[in-house]
This record gives C-alpha cells, structure tokens and sequence, in this order.
C-alpha cells in the first residue's frame, strides 16, 4: 500500500508554490498570505515525517526487521544518481521494455497516455502535432530528454517537445518524474521530467528485423543489432514507417499520409581502469500531410519535422566513493511548413521554417564517502540560438518576416545532498543557481523526504520545490 498526499487549495485545484523571476507577473498579491501559509503545511508534514521516521526506528530497533519493502525499479533522473524509486520523495514512474514490448505500442506518446498524471492532447491524425501535460502544466514546463540530452524545441512559442515523431525504437526504458525538478535541471522542468534512456549493447552481437503491416496501407520496417565485443558495446536501429494515412478534415476525401524514418544509436568503450567514454545520437526525419483546420481539407498542405540529439560523455570512477561525469551534449530541430496554391485555395500559398538549437556541457560529480549519504554537485553551461523565416502570397500581396539567428546562454550551479537513513527514511534537500544572460542570477531550492513502514508496505512522502516563473 501507497499513501500520497496530495495539498489541494480551496478552489480544488492541485498547486505547487512557486518563486517567481517577475513576482508581479506571476502571483499577485492576494496570495501572498496563502503561500504562505500552505508552504507552513507543506514544511510542517515534512518535518512530521522526519520526526515519525526517527521515532519509528527507536521504537522497532530491538524488532525484527527481516520485513522489507518494495523498493521497486531503479531510477536516474529524479536525483540524477542509480536510486530506488521507493527511497524518492517525489512521484515516479518506470515503463521498462518489458513493458514497451507488452502493449505493442509504436510510439512514446501512446506508452505515456496510460501514465498517472499526464494528459496528452493530439492534433489532427498520425504525424500531427502531440503535447503533453504533465500534472495539468504545460506543455513547456515538463522537460523532455533522450539520454540525458534535452529535446525541447528553443524555437517553439512555449519551448515544448512535440511528441508526435518519437517512436520506441531502441529504448530500454522511459522514465517520468512529476513535480517540481528545478533544482536539477533548471527552468524547463517545473512539473517534472521525462527521460527517455535508450538500450546498452551486452553480450553476444545479434541482429533483429522485423515487418509489420495494418489498415490505411501503413507498414513499418525495423532493423537492429546490438552486443558488446572485449572493451566496445554497442546498440544500433533504424526504422521506417509509412502510413496513407485519413483526413484531419471533417468529411475529407484527402488522406494525409505520413512518412518518419528514425535512426539510433548508442556506443561505449571502457578506456581504463573504470572510465568509460560513450556516445548517444538519434536522428529522426518525419513528413505529414496536415490540413487547414477540422473542416477545410486541403491537398498540398505538408509539415517537415527533422531532429538530431547526439551527447558525448565521459564516466570516471577516480575513487570508490567518488565518481564523474563531464558530458557534452547537441539538440537541434528544423521545422519547415509549405502550403501551396490549390484549385480550393487558388489566391493563397504560404512558406515558413524554423531552426533551433541547444548546447550544453556539463560536468557531474558524485561523493559518497558513507553508504548512508550521496553528494551531487555539478555545472552546467548552456547555449540556445534559433532563427526563422516566413512568407506568404495571397489577394493583399505578398509578405516575409525574418528573424535573424539569436543566440541566449545560462550557467547553473546545483547541489544535492542524499541521506538514506536506516534503510526507512530518505530526505534530499538541493539547491541551484542560475546565472541567466537575460534574467540575471536566480536561485532554486527543494527538499524532498520519503519515509517506509515495511510491515504495511506504506511509504509517507512530501515535497516542498521552487522554481523561476518568467
């Protein structure tokens, strides 16, 4: 059994407390006494917890103990270390592919809809565009990562990822994370996370293919091949899916088809000693026919989506209690839309693209001098830039606007300290700093604690987060 509590105010709806960049944009002032003291209760249950924790363990250290709790699956982005899920505070979930391989499904936003605590809101039929809303926030605010590497789209109007061209292709598992995440990672992950981890190669090299065929004349082609060889692991797909597709429109006789080839890999090799270099990518080039709007089918209507997220790091044990990280990572998304003259549209045609990128190097240390205690510290710098181009021609003329490449950079400072404390109680507390080009320096706390009773399988939890609101 699993106790959560959930804080809900007067209006019914669940709220995080925030620390706002611009406090009189964000909250107004009416509030003020309302967050303060909902953030009495939150710290107040927190503190309950700690002290039933410490009082629960005096009173059962001459029992015996032999009862143990579900852990359950291992998780890495909720502390960005291997920890159990049941030793977090916050609420999380793991599809492993044992999961992905039952339900069939092809794509990442089909596995996610059957998530706790996650809505997904999908335009027009396969191809078009998915969002996703992680505890009711949006789209903008849940971060999205492949390995580590983040895919929101710098150039989108609210910096979200569009889930409509992510397939399963070569993933080991999918990781979500709900509630505030800022410490670790920043502005974009308010409500939470969603990591994407692809498979390692083990073993002895094999290959797989397969077909798969259905209605709307869609079939789909997947080769793949992984294993490891001395020092050298690897893991290898491409796939291709080709669909004709049914119109968006109401009473359409267009189908829009949909094409998306996707291509990923990842390879390691142990240098020395416990190091370990290792490189991700994934490319995925995906075309859809769309139409304009629910009642206007429209033939020549087309959306190119072309991705490429690739991340070099490099792993070090440099003792037995100290390990590293330092990683570079590269996302970047091209956009391009093309509506031409048709005999329902004769006077209109439109063209636009947009291309946005992001860079980050990062470089990760974890300290754990004592079983009962993990140190996280890191540094992050990051690099954002984008450009776009429209044009139009219609009765009024033609039009274009250009937005020239800009380019915005952040560094972040973040600190994490985990104790494990008598295999029942957990609490993390983290801070982040950020120094932001634009927005200038800004800081973020959390403090999350998790407490097991084993002989009830009941786990009590509570978080309290901040994160910037621009």
């Amino acid at each position: 059994m699993k106790v959560r509590f959930l804080l809900l105010p007067r209006n019914g709806n669940s709220r995080i407390i925030t620390v706002s960049a611009s406090p009189d944009d964000c909250l107004s002032r009416k509030y003020s006494r309302g967050r303060r003291t909902m953030k009495k209760k939150i710290l107040g249950f927190i503190a309950l917890i700690i002290m039933l924790g410490v009082h629960q363990v005096w009173a059962e250290e001459e029992k015996d103990t032999a009862v143990k709790y579900d852990l359950g699956n291992v998780i890495v982005s909720a502390t960005k270390t291997e920890t159990y899920q049941g030793e977090v505070g916050s609420s999380t979930t793991v599809i492993t592919k044992e999961d992905i391989k039952k339900t069939g499904k092809q794509t990442v936003e089909q596995i996610l809809r059957d998530i706790p605590g996650v809505t997904i809101m999908q335009t027009g039929a396969l191809g078009g565009g998915v969002s996703i809303y992680l505890r009711g926030a949006k789209p903008g605010q849940t971060l999205v990562m492949i390995d580590g590497v983040e895919l929101n789209d710098p150039m989108s109007t609210d910096r979200s990822f569009d889930f409509a061209h992510l397939t399963t292709d070569n993933i080991e598992r999918i990781e979500v994370v709900r509630g505030p995440q800022s410490t670790l990672y920043g502005s974009d992950a308010m409500a939470g996370v969603i990591n994407i981890i692809t498979k390692k190669g083990t073993g002895k090299p094999q290959v797989e293919g397969y077909f798969e065929g259905g209605s709307h004349n869609t079939f789909k082609e997947s080769l793949s091949s992984s294993g490891s060889i001395d020092k050298f692991n690897y893991s290898v797909s491409i796939s291709r899916l080709d669909s004709d597709g049914i119109s968006s429109a109401a009473d359409g006789s267009e189908k829009d088809s949909y094409q998306n080839t996707t291509i990923s890999s990842k390879i390691g090799y142990k240098l020395f000693g416990n190091s370990e270099l290792s490189l991700v990518a994934r490319y995925t080039d995906a075309r859809a026919d769309i139409d304009n709007g629910a009642y206007d089918d429209d033939p020549n209507d087309i959306a190119w989506s072309k991705q490429f997220a690739a991340k070099l790091a490099f792993d070090q044990a440099i003792t037995s209690w100290w390990n590293h990280c330092l990683s570079f990572s590269y996302n970047d998304i091209d956009r391009r839309f093309h509506n031409g003259k048709d005999p329902s549209h004769p006077d209109d045609s439109s063209s636009d693209w947009y291309e946005g990128n992001t860079q980050k190097f990062e470089w990760q240390h974890n300290i754990s001098p004592v079983e009962w205690n993990t140190l996280t510290a890191g540094f992050e710098y990051e690099v954002e830039a984008g450009k776009s181009y429209y044009e139009s021609d219609s009765l009024w003329g033609p039009y274009s606007s250009t937005q020239e490449r800009k380019t915005v950079d952040n560094k972040g400072y973040y600190f994490q300290d985990q104790f494990k404390l008598w295999e029942k109680l957990y609490i993390t507390p983290g801070v982040r700093i950020d120094d932001h080009e634009l927005f200038g320096t800004k800081v973020t706390y959390k403090i999350s604690t998790a407490f097991l009773i084993s002989q009830t399988g009941t786990r009590l939890k509570a978080n309290w987060g901040t994160f910037l609101c621009a």
